[in-house]
């Protein structure tokens, strides 16, 4: 049976960023801020930036999903974000089977608020478990146990919330058979869903500081792969649908709104630093935006305050397609590539199927007269998948 996506590229979602930590973990790049935070205040001003900006994201219907992220949303009281979710009804409407999702982190995730959050509407959490051991935790810089994560997804499932649980592979001196006890403690909890993530060390992080002075020493690529390869076969052995790259899911328990990322779809991000996608309509370029970074200048600003604002050609749009579909296990159909207006049509598709046949061939890709997805092996080697379909097509534009 051939893959089929659950979301459409004309669903709505709308992302709230807030970017308060108790403290900055040292693999982190997020525009976050560890320290004292007024949440009445930043409540008001992520209001203010949705009214600023209702106007552009009014055509694409009520809201498919709506989701917390940061930073530690979990730090901001249930009453400011039922505040939020309230607004956006009034401005877009929210679907009835939308999902609402909150990041929460298992040392403050008391039972009290929990309950509030489901008050407010929402009805799924995102843990940021990151691992099942504890030395793995305190390498990671988190303050939770592994014992507080099952204590949480209890709490969580006894509210019949869906939770899906964050882990990490990759750290240095972690055996395979870490990664697998991790992911035998979690499969064993009533979790929906799993989101897989392998440590980068990204610019400018205390990890990457350690880095320089010779104090801390990443995992190879390689032996990085082996421990991605072994996590993948375990969660897929324990009957998980490999959906995306990253994720991982229970049957019918697929993310919404990060998949309305991969499917390119309307996306509304508001607050410090947030990032949205306008698509392409009638006249108009697609649009990518990032709200102003630093909360304290947010907060006192006049909206909307962008950071960055940009307008994407035609190409850039069919180069932003094929990276995120090259991710996806629904991949694509050749009905839903975007036009691009100075490449003759007939020389487009045949230097398109000239590269996905050599991908086929390669055992990377599935394809036939309507769709395709990769295989196991092409989620392994999704940027090279990508980046080759980018460079057979790219021989035909000049932008």
């Amino acid at each position: 049976m051939k893959p089929v996506a659950h979301v459409s590229n004309r669903d709505f979602g709308l992302y709230i960023h807030f970017p308060y930590c108790l403290r900055v973990c040292p693999y982190c790049d997020f525009n976050v801020y560890a320290g004292p935070f007024n949440g009445q205040k930043y409540c008001d001003a992520v209001i203010r930036e949705i009214d600023s900006r209702q106007s552009q994201y009014s055509g694409f219907g009520q809201l498919r999903s709506i989701y917390f992220g940061g930073g530690t949303p979990s730090l901001w009281a249930a009453k400011h974000i039922q505040q939020v979710i309230q607004h956006a009804q009034a401005c877009f409407g929210i679907q009835q089977s939308a999902e609402i999702t909150v990041e929460c982190n298992p040392e403050n995730l008391e039972c009290d608020y929990l309950e509030e959050l489901e008050s407010a509407g929402v009805n799924r959490i995102s843990l940021g478990s990151q691992s099942m051991v504890n030395s793995e935790l305190i390498q990671l810089g988190r303050l939770h146990q592994a014992e507080q994560t099952v204590i949480a997804i209890e709490n969580i499932k006894r509210l019949k919330l869906d939770v899906s649980v964050d882990v990490m592979f990759g750290m240095p001196g972690q055996l395979i058979e870490d990664v697998v006890r991790s992911l035998e403690l979690l499969v064993a909890l009533p979790i929906d869903h799993l989101s897989a993530y392998g440590l980068t060390i990204e610019p400018n992080t205390n990890f990457d500081r350690r880095r320089i002075r010779g104090t801390f020493h990443p995992m190879s690529s390689d032996e990085q792969a082996k421990r991605m390869v072994a996590l993948w076969r375990y969660l897929e052995e324990q009957g998980f649908d490999h959906y995306e790259v990253s994720a991982f899911s229970r049957k019918g328990k697929r993310a919404i709104h990060n998949s309305l990322y991969w499917m390119n779809s309307p996306y509304l991000g508001v607050g410090a630093g947030a990032h949205s996608y306008l698509p392409s309509q009638s006249e108009q370029a697609a649009t990518r935006t990032e709200t102003i970074r630093n909360p304290v200048t947010y907060n006192n600003s006049n909206m909307p305050a962008f950071e960055m604002e940009e307008q994407l050609s035609a190409w850039e749009e069919l180069i932003e397609f094929l990276m995120v579909r090259s991710r996806v296990s629904w991949g694509f159909s050749y009905s839903e590539l975007p036009e691009i207006s100075k490449v003759e049509p007939k020389a487009f598709k045949v230097q398109l199927q000239n590269c996905i046949d050599e991908l086929s061939s390669e055992g990377l890709v599935v394809s036939d007269d309507i769709q395709v997805y990769p295989t196991t092996r092409g989620f392994q080697f999704a940027d090279t998948v990508a980046q080759k379909l980018v460079n057979t097509l790219s021989e035909l534009v000049h932008y």
